[in-house]
């Protein structure tokens, strides 16, 4: 299906989330025949549903039936939907084939993309070299799951020289010929265990990043993860570049005295001060060190990529400081959608912490926690559909409170807290229990405390 002629072929979409309706559209404009269904039933799917009709598509919202599904030519599956929707169950039966959006869009790409993945710090390193290539005149857009899909990038035909993607496991599951010019593999730590049985199945599914790559592609790779990775870049003679946040041996990229290096062909160069970058906590080594490695690659000089690492906002739902109430600082990790981003968020604060979390349950294990929570947490609060869980595993570290909003969470978070202290919600779970998704969960932050602000003079 490589570079694919798509007219006069049926194609169904499943979900109606983004990147369903920009696979939509970009198919429409290259002369398919496109139909997408979604479950869900909210007002938002049912608006952009009539949208998508204005545009030629035939539309099912509210429930999947065979009936709509069957007779397509190939099913593009949007990164949310879960492996037993019966869609999906429906293509096995036909032998239907199943692509994910980026590699629909992958197909129609004439620029390279560098795709990044992990578990944790991808729409940062994401947003770090897109910053790093267009702060130095090489025209780069950020998308993928940070928020505007690869398709989108397609149907808008952009003046770009790359197309820096951050791509999940459930996308890179379903790729066939999707091959970037670099993949950065960040970290990997327990996550989606409701939807991979195992470490095992999750971590092949990040391992497909690397599947069609070879000689001139490139590789930037977590020295950590050297043996999980390392068999594949060496047996696809992927050129590969590595970095390492802990220790100097053997690696491309390090920090020694609080000043990062850059060692390539055996040539040692300072880039900058860590200090110098604005991005908090040492786990944001992996992200400064996978943008410094991708500038490296597409040409930018040293002296360049200092400057833009010193130029660059940490983004929005990543550890963003919101603002301070009373003294109270408020910092919103919404993206915190796991429990080992939880243990990063907490590590990157001396103390009194205290901690808003819970949301939909992803199966992760909330007791490894109680360590760093009794020595840095004055209380948590707990929402959502976890708020049981969270509660029964952290009982004892510190005070726990239920909160049946999140308004009502920040509230006590003012309430309990004291000039000094910091209220973090990092809730460890999916949001989609209460909100659309992380970023309305972490609007929704932003927008209380602010008004918590303004009746707090």
């Amino acid at each position: 299906m490589k570079n694919m002629d798509v007219r006069n072929k049926k194609v169904l979409i499943i979900g109606m989330a983004k990147s369903g309706i920009a696979a939509a559209r970009m198919l429409v404009k290259n002369g398919a025949d496109v139909r997408i269904t979604d479950s869900g039933a909210k007002p938002e799917i049912a608006e952009e549903g009539e949208k998508l009709r204005g545009f030629g598509v035939a539309v099912e919202t509210g429930a999947h039936t065979r009936q709509f599904a069957e007779g397509v030519d190939f099913m593009v599956v949007s990164p949310g939907v879960p492996d037993s929707c019966p869609v999906l169950g429906w293509a096995r039966e036909s032998l239907t084939p199943v692509i994910s959006e980026i590699e629909l869009a992958s197909r129609f790409m004439d620029v390279p993309v560098i795709a990044v993945t992990g578990t944790n710090g991808k729409t940062t390193t994401t947003s770090l070299i897109a910053h790093i290539l267009n702060e130095n005149g090489i025209k780069a857009a950020a998308c993928g799951n940070i928020g505007t899909p690869l398709s989108a990038i397609v149907v808008e035909n952009r003046d770009i020289a790359y197309a820096v993607c951050e791509v999940s496991s459930f996308q890179l599951e379903r790729i066939v010929a999707f091959k970037p010019f670099i993949s950065v593999f960040l970290n990997l730590t327990p996550d989606h265990l409701d939807r991979y049985p195992s470490m095992k199945e999750y971590l092949d599914a990040k391992l497909c990043i690397f599947d069609n790559q070879g000689p001139r592609e490139w590789a930037v790779v977590n020295y950590q993860y050297r043996e999980l990775v390392s068999g594949i870049v060496e047996r696809k003679k992927i050129s590969g570049i590595y970095f390492n946040t802990v220790s100097e041996p053997l690696v491309n990229l390090f920090a020694r005295d609080g000043v990062l290096y850059l060692n390539l062909h055996n040539r040692e160069e300072a880039v900058c001060r860590r200090d110098e970058v604005r991005l908090f906590g040492e786990h944001n080594l992996e992200n400064i060190f996978s943008g410094i490695a991708a500038g490296v690659i597409c040409g930018v000089p040293l002296p360049g990529i200092a400057s833009a690492l010193r130029s660059f906002q940490a983004v929005p739902h990543r550890l963003e400081y919101v603002d301070a109430v009373a003294g109270v600082a408020f910092v919103n990790d919404s993206k915190g959608t796991n429990v080992d981003s939880v243990t990063v968020a907490l590590k990157s604060f001396a103390g009194g912490i205290i901690l808003i979390a819970g949301g939909r349950d992803k199966g992760g294990d909330f007791r490894p926690l109680r360590d760093l929570v009794a020595a840095r947490v004055k209380a948590v609060i707990v929402i959502g559909e976890a708020a049981d869980k969270i509660a029964e595993h952290l009982a004892g570290a510190a005070p726990v409170a239920r909160a049946a909003t999140l308004d009502e969470a920040v509230a006590c978070g003012l309430r309990d807290g004291a000039a000094g202290d910091t209220v973090l919600l990092s809730p460890g779970c999916a949001s989609f229990d209460m909100f659309r998704n992380y970023e309305h969960r972490g609007d929704e932050f932003r927008r209380i405390v602010r008004e918590l602000k303004a009746n707090n003079g």
